[in-house]
């Protein structure tokens, strides 16, 4: 699979996704390591320390739930969800979906790979798609990427000319933690870049 469906994403079923996509990337580590490992102890090494990262991530995503970290539990999520889907309502984005994306879901840092919370407070990442908002950022001229399919991380200008300024500091304060936002054209692009977690609400 290239990407989940918004359905599983917000149904449960991250976690047999992530546990399919694991498994899939191991067979390609194996078969392509194969050859270089006649060439040494050191390759063959290699492979080992590939082999155990890789049941790492798959014991990771059978734990994961629909839930992000730093949630005390589903209610609270949904309080949440419930809030950003109606702040971008009220902002006249009434068909964005909105995804968790990084150490929230995942639970690791991509590039320390600390653990969530641990040793500073960590933020949530989280991902808005939809033609609605995507349309009105680049109106707003705010920079795209990845071949015009999603924005960078939302500045503090951004989001004075999206006017979701007061909506991310009201989530940040009820989170305790900062928020982030980035645009995406859809959410099975957002998606295709990370694994996720849909917010439902409203």
């Amino acid at each position: 699979k290239g990407a989940v469906g918004w359905e599983e994403l917000t149904q449960g079923h991250y976690a047999h996704w992530a546990g399919e996509l694991v498994p899939g990337i191991a067979a390609a580590v194996v078969t392509g390591g194969a050859a270089a490992a006649v060439r040494g102890g050191d390759a063959v090494a290699g492979l080992d320390r590939t082999g155990q990262a890789l049941h790492d991530m798959r014991v990771a995503a059978a734990a994961a739930s629909t839930v992000p970290s730093g949630f005390r539990g589903a209610a609270e999520f949904g309080r949440f969800g419930s809030h950003l889907q109606d702040g971008l309502a009220s902002a006249g984005f009434t068909d964005t979906r909105a995804a968790f994306q990084g150490s929230s879901v995942t639970s690791r840092n991509f590039h320390t790979g600390r653990e969530f919370d641990v040793g500073r407070r960590s933020d949530y990442d989280i991902a808005l798609a939809g033609e609605d908002i995507f349309r009105a950022a680049r109106d707003a001229g705010i920079r795209v990427r990845s071949g015009g399919s999603r924005t960078g991380p939302l500045t503090a200008a951004d989001l004075e000319q999206l006017g979701l300024t007061g909506l991310r500091a009201e989530l940040s304060e009820a989170a305790g933690r900062d928020v982030n936002f980035m645009i995406f054209h859809n959410i099975d692009e957002a998606v295709a870049r990370g694994p996720s977690i849909g917010v439902t609400g409203r």
